[in-house]
Protein backbone atom coordinates (compact mmCIF):
# COMPACT_ATOMS: atom_id res chain seq x y z
CA UNK A 1 0.00 0.00 0.00
CA UNK A 2 1.34 3.30 -0.73
CA UNK A 3 0.50 7.20 0.37
CA UNK A 4 0.70 6.19 3.94
CA UNK A 5 1.31 9.26 5.88
CA UNK A 6 0.88 10.69 9.53
CA UNK A 7 -0.72 14.64 9.64
CA UNK A 8 -2.24 16.22 13.26
CA UNK A 9 -2.18 13.17 14.45
CA UNK A 10 -4.12 10.98 12.31
CA UNK A 11 -2.86 8.50 9.75
CA UNK A 12 -4.16 9.10 6.18
CA UNK A 13 -3.89 6.49 3.70
CA UNK A 14 -5.22 6.97 0.29
CA UNK A 15 -5.47 4.44 -2.40
CA UNK A 16 -6.99 3.95 -5.77
CA UNK A 17 -8.56 1.28 -7.02
CA UNK A 18 -5.69 0.32 -10.33
CA UNK A 19 -5.28 -2.94 -11.99
CA UNK A 20 -1.93 -5.07 -12.13
CA UNK A 21 -1.53 -4.30 -16.23
CA UNK A 22 -3.12 -0.55 -15.92
CA UNK A 23 -0.70 2.37 -13.96
CA UNK A 24 1.81 0.23 -12.09
CA UNK A 25 2.41 -2.66 -12.81
CA UNK A 26 1.23 -2.32 -9.76
CA UNK A 27 5.07 -2.77 -8.57
CA UNK A 28 7.81 -0.37 -7.17
CA UNK A 29 10.78 1.34 -9.10
CA UNK A 30 14.73 1.45 -8.81
CA UNK A 31 17.31 3.25 -10.06
CA UNK A 32 19.64 1.07 -11.81
CA UNK A 33 21.86 0.54 -14.28
CA UNK A 34 19.85 -0.09 -17.53
CA UNK A 35 20.63 -2.37 -20.83
CA UNK A 36 23.36 -1.62 -22.52
CA UNK A 37 24.07 1.81 -24.25
CA UNK A 38 21.37 3.13 -21.72
CA UNK A 39 22.59 5.99 -19.02
CA UNK A 40 21.34 4.46 -15.92
CA UNK A 41 17.31 4.86 -16.31
CA UNK A 42 14.78 4.07 -14.26
CA UNK A 43 13.81 0.75 -14.67
CA UNK A 44 10.20 -0.60 -13.33
CA UNK A 45 10.39 -4.36 -11.08
CA UNK A 46 8.57 -6.70 -12.45
CA UNK A 47 5.54 -7.93 -9.70
CA UNK A 48 3.52 -10.28 -11.91
CA UNK A 49 3.48 -13.59 -13.66
CA UNK A 50 4.47 -16.14 -15.54
CA UNK A 51 8.05 -18.04 -15.38
CA UNK A 52 11.05 -17.64 -17.03
CA UNK A 53 13.46 -20.65 -16.85
CA UNK A 54 16.34 -18.47 -15.27
CA UNK A 55 13.99 -17.20 -12.55
CA UNK A 56 12.72 -18.63 -9.58
CA UNK A 57 9.13 -19.08 -8.88
CA UNK A 58 7.77 -16.84 -6.25
CA UNK A 59 6.04 -18.52 -3.83
CA UNK A 60 3.15 -17.69 -0.91
CA UNK A 61 5.83 -17.20 1.84
CA UNK A 62 7.73 -14.77 -0.87
CA UNK A 63 4.53 -12.95 -0.71
CA UNK A 64 4.04 -12.73 3.05
CA UNK A 65 7.77 -11.34 3.43
CA UNK A 66 7.01 -8.45 0.81
CA UNK A 67 3.76 -7.62 2.34
CA UNK A 68 5.21 -7.64 5.68
CA UNK A 69 8.28 -5.74 4.53
CA UNK A 70 6.21 -3.04 2.60
CA UNK A 71 4.11 -2.12 5.55
CA UNK A 72 7.53 -2.19 8.07
CA UNK A 73 6.56 -4.43 10.11
CA UNK A 74 9.13 -5.76 12.15
CA UNK A 75 10.26 -9.49 12.78
CA UNK A 76 9.58 -12.55 11.09
CA UNK A 77 5.93 -12.10 8.76
CA UNK A 78 2.71 -13.12 10.57
CA UNK A 79 1.58 -16.48 8.88
CA UNK A 80 -1.84 -15.77 7.76
CA UNK A 81 -4.42 -18.44 6.55
CA UNK A 82 -5.48 -17.86 2.56
CA UNK A 83 -9.28 -17.47 2.32
CA UNK A 84 -8.97 -16.90 -1.64
CA UNK A 85 -7.41 -15.01 -4.01
CA UNK A 86 -8.95 -12.13 -5.79
CA UNK A 87 -8.96 -10.98 -9.42
CA UNK A 88 -7.70 -7.32 -9.59
CA UNK A 89 -11.04 -5.98 -10.07
CA UNK A 90 -11.98 -7.16 -6.84
CA UNK A 91 -8.63 -6.50 -4.76
CA UNK A 92 -9.71 -3.06 -3.42
CA UNK A 93 -13.30 -3.58 -3.25
CA UNK A 94 -11.99 -6.69 -1.04
CA UNK A 95 -9.72 -4.86 1.15
CA UNK A 96 -12.13 -2.22 2.11
CA UNK A 97 -14.44 -4.64 3.16
CA UNK A 98 -11.85 -6.51 5.19
CA UNK A 99 -10.82 -3.92 7.04
CA UNK A 100 -14.09 -2.64 7.26
CA UNK A 101 -15.05 -5.82 9.20
CA UNK A 102 -11.99 -5.24 11.67
CA UNK A 103 -13.16 -1.98 12.64
CA UNK A 104 -11.20 0.39 9.70
CA UNK A 105 -14.01 1.38 7.14
CA UNK A 106 -12.74 3.58 4.08
CA UNK A 107 -14.33 6.50 2.86
CA UNK A 108 -14.96 5.77 -0.74
CA UNK A 109 -15.27 8.45 -3.94
CA UNK A 110 -15.30 6.98 -7.42
CA UNK A 111 -12.39 4.22 -7.58
CA UNK A 112 -10.32 5.60 -4.52
CA UNK A 113 -10.04 4.72 -0.70
CA UNK A 114 -9.37 6.70 1.97
CA UNK A 115 -8.42 5.63 5.20
CA UNK A 116 -7.91 8.37 8.14
CA UNK A 117 -6.79 6.52 11.07
CA UNK A 118 -6.24 7.51 14.69
CA UNK A 119 -2.13 7.82 15.16
CA UNK A 120 -2.65 5.94 18.34
CA UNK A 121 -4.09 3.00 15.84
CA UNK A 122 -1.76 3.31 13.39
CA UNK A 123 0.25 -0.28 14.46
CA UNK A 124 -2.93 -1.88 14.66
CA UNK A 125 -3.86 -0.50 10.85
CA UNK A 126 -0.78 -2.11 9.39
CA UNK A 127 -1.20 -5.21 10.84
CA UNK A 128 -4.89 -5.49 9.60
CA UNK A 129 -4.00 -3.98 6.48
CA UNK A 130 -1.32 -6.87 5.95
CA UNK A 131 -3.80 -9.70 7.25
CA UNK A 132 -5.91 -8.49 4.81
CA UNK A 133 -3.56 -8.20 2.08
CA UNK A 134 -2.79 -11.86 3.10
CA UNK A 135 -6.23 -13.59 3.22
CA UNK A 136 -7.14 -11.75 -0.35
CA UNK A 137 -4.65 -11.66 -2.22
CA UNK A 138 -4.24 -10.98 -6.09
CA UNK A 139 -3.84 -14.30 -8.07
CA UNK A 140 -0.03 -15.73 -7.13
CA UNK A 141 0.21 -15.88 -10.91
CA UNK A 142 0.53 -12.40 -11.34
CA UNK A 143 3.73 -12.33 -9.28
CA UNK A 144 5.50 -14.56 -10.66
CA UNK A 145 8.30 -13.64 -13.09
CA UNK A 146 7.89 -13.10 -16.72
CA UNK A 147 8.46 -15.00 -19.16
CA UNK A 148 10.69 -14.28 -22.68
CA UNK A 149 7.56 -14.53 -24.42
CA UNK A 150 5.96 -12.14 -22.25
CA UNK A 151 8.48 -9.80 -22.14
CA UNK A 152 8.67 -10.21 -25.56
CA UNK A 153 4.76 -8.74 -25.65
CA UNK A 154 5.77 -6.00 -23.44
CA UNK A 155 8.57 -4.89 -25.56
CA UNK A 156 6.37 -5.07 -28.80
CA UNK A 157 3.65 -3.16 -26.84
CA UNK A 158 5.90 -0.30 -25.64
CA UNK A 159 7.55 0.03 -29.22
CA UNK A 160 4.11 0.22 -31.39
CA UNK A 161 1.47 1.86 -28.64
CA UNK A 162 2.99 3.32 -25.86
CA UNK A 163 5.97 5.01 -27.22
CA UNK A 164 3.46 6.75 -30.41
CA UNK A 165 1.20 7.44 -27.20
CA UNK A 166 3.31 9.85 -25.68
CA UNK A 167 4.30 11.19 -29.51
CA UNK A 168 0.56 12.13 -29.37
CA UNK A 169 0.96 13.76 -26.21
CA UNK A 170 3.68 15.63 -27.00
CA UNK A 171 6.49 13.49 -25.32
CA UNK A 172 9.54 12.21 -27.43
CA UNK A 173 10.75 8.96 -27.05
CA UNK A 174 14.31 8.07 -28.13
CA UNK A 175 16.91 5.88 -26.61
CA UNK A 176 14.77 2.27 -26.49
CA UNK A 177 17.31 -1.36 -26.48
CA UNK A 178 17.15 -3.72 -28.79
CA UNK A 179 15.20 -6.35 -27.90
CA UNK A 180 18.19 -8.75 -26.61
CA UNK A 181 19.05 -5.89 -24.34
CA UNK A 182 15.82 -5.52 -23.42
CA UNK A 183 15.35 -9.46 -22.78
CA UNK A 184 18.47 -9.66 -21.15
CA UNK A 185 18.55 -6.66 -18.32
CA UNK A 186 15.10 -8.54 -17.26
CA UNK A 187 16.67 -12.32 -16.78
CA UNK A 188 19.50 -10.11 -14.72
CA UNK A 189 18.00 -7.68 -12.89
CA UNK A 190 13.95 -8.47 -13.24
CA UNK A 191 13.63 -4.57 -14.22
CA UNK A 192 12.97 -2.97 -17.73
CA UNK A 193 13.63 -0.20 -19.69
CA UNK A 194 10.49 2.28 -19.01
CA UNK A 195 9.41 5.02 -22.25
CA UNK A 196 10.32 7.93 -19.63
CA UNK A 197 13.88 7.09 -19.02
CA UNK A 198 13.91 7.81 -23.16
CA UNK A 199 12.10 11.30 -22.58
CA UNK A 200 12.75 14.76 -20.78
CA UNK A 201 11.29 14.77 -17.11
CA UNK A 202 8.11 15.27 -16.32
CA UNK A 203 6.54 15.86 -12.59
CA UNK A 204 5.40 12.39 -10.73
CA UNK A 205 1.74 13.58 -11.73
CA UNK A 206 2.42 14.34 -15.41
CA UNK A 207 3.47 10.72 -15.57
CA UNK A 208 0.70 9.31 -14.08
CA UNK A 209 -1.83 11.48 -16.61
CA UNK A 210 0.13 10.57 -19.34
CA UNK A 211 -0.05 6.74 -18.28
CA UNK A 212 -3.77 6.87 -17.54
CA UNK A 213 -3.61 7.45 -21.31
CA UNK A 214 -0.88 5.76 -22.21
CA UNK A 215 -0.52 2.34 -20.37
CA UNK A 216 2.60 0.58 -20.35
CA UNK A 217 1.87 -2.77 -20.47
CA UNK A 218 -0.26 -4.60 -23.03
CA UNK A 219 -4.07 -5.73 -21.47
CA UNK A 220 -3.99 -8.97 -19.17
CA UNK A 221 -5.60 -11.36 -21.61
CA UNK A 222 -2.86 -10.24 -24.19
CA UNK A 223 -0.08 -10.66 -21.08
CA UNK A 224 -2.03 -13.88 -19.92
CA UNK A 225 -3.42 -15.29 -23.07
CA UNK A 226 -6.77 -15.30 -20.94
Amino acid sequence: MSGMRVRAGVLLLVLAAVTACSDTPVGPEDSTSGPPGQDAPTTEAANPPGQDQSLPEVTRQDMLQIWWDERGLEGPPEQVDLIREVSDTEYMPVQAECLTAVGFPPEVSGDSYTWEVPAAQSEAFTLADYRCAAQYPRLLAYSQPYTDEQMTLIYNWVAEETIPCYAEQGHHVSGMPTLESFLEHYRTTQTWWLPKDGMDPITFEEQEALELVCPRLPPQEVLYGE
